[in-house]
């Protein structure tokens, strides 16, 4: 057999160029436009047998893009480890990926994963999560980011008064005299129950809440749940006397 003398190369297996001589090694300049590429190269010997070969390869000229989502879009979380939802539209595979809490210092490189959890820094206040995608080219995307305030720390000075904490009352209507604060993550909820087990649904802090007490006579207890924004609970409660016949408060 003679060997290959020629070659001549092609994009689509069709319109080859003009033949060359054979070498171990040369520079080929693909179509443009990313995506998988098909190269052949035509193979011709002395006695003018022609044989063609191909390989292919995905182009890929841009760094990766994407979306990062933490715990669903939630502005806070009273959990240290969040969840991360991470997108990309990536073709160029293997996808990795790196994670940072700073935006300085990231992690090894780890497979890509659109679900993950990821532990905060510790303490509370606002964190921001860092995301780089390396593609199977290489090529490291701009880092993609979101944000979430941690606060794992109850509402503060939370408390509750019946009738500015008067020993008795003669009528089953009073008003709650309520107080409460918290810097992390206002507004902060209440949910009111006279057992401690059955408690409204949650309604926005009031300084004031009428209330209605259990009907008799007695020890009445109110109990108060006041949450904040990242669901951290305070509870306080309040006594008082309802007094034998009591009534409901006069209309005014």
């Amino acid at each position: 057999t003679s060997p290959p003398v020629t070659l001549a190369f092609s994009d689509d297996g069709v319109t080859f160029s003009d033949p060359e001589p054979v070498v171990a090694a040369r520079a080929y300049t693909l179509p443009p436009g990313d995506g998988p590429k098909t190269v052949f190269a035509a193979l011709t010997d002395q006695a003018g047998n022609r044989r063609v070969v191909s390989d292919d390869i995905t182009l890929d000229t841009a760094p990766p893009t994407g979306s990062l989502v933490i715990n669903d879009g939630a502005e806070y979380t009273a959990v240290i480890t969040a969840g991360l939802a991470i997108t990309t539209g990536e073709t160029s595979i293997p996808i990795t990926m790196q994670l940072s809490s700073d935006g300085v210092i990231y992690s090894d490189t780890q497979p890509y994963d659109p679900g993950l959890l990821f532990v905060l820094p510790p303490g509370d206040g606002f964190k921001t999560v860092f995301v780089r995608l390396i593609d199977g080219a290489g090529w490291v995307s701009a880092a993609i980011t979101d944000s979430i305030t941690l606060d794992q720390t109850p509402p503060g000075n939370a408390n509750v008064l019946i009738n500015n904490d008067a020993e008795t009352t003669p009528i089953v209507t009073v008003t709650l005299n309520l107080t409460a604060s918290d810097a992390t993550s206002p507004p902060i909820t209440i949910e009111i129950s006279n057992d401690g087990v059955t408690y409204t649904p949650p309604e926005p802090f009031v300084p004031e809440r009428e209330w209605t007490l259990l009907p008799g006579s007695g020890p009445r207890r109110v109990f108060v749940l006041f949450r904040d924004s990242a669901g951290n609970p305070t509870l306080d409660s309040d006594q008082i006397t309802l007094l034998r016949g009591s009534g409901r408060k006069p209309a005014q």
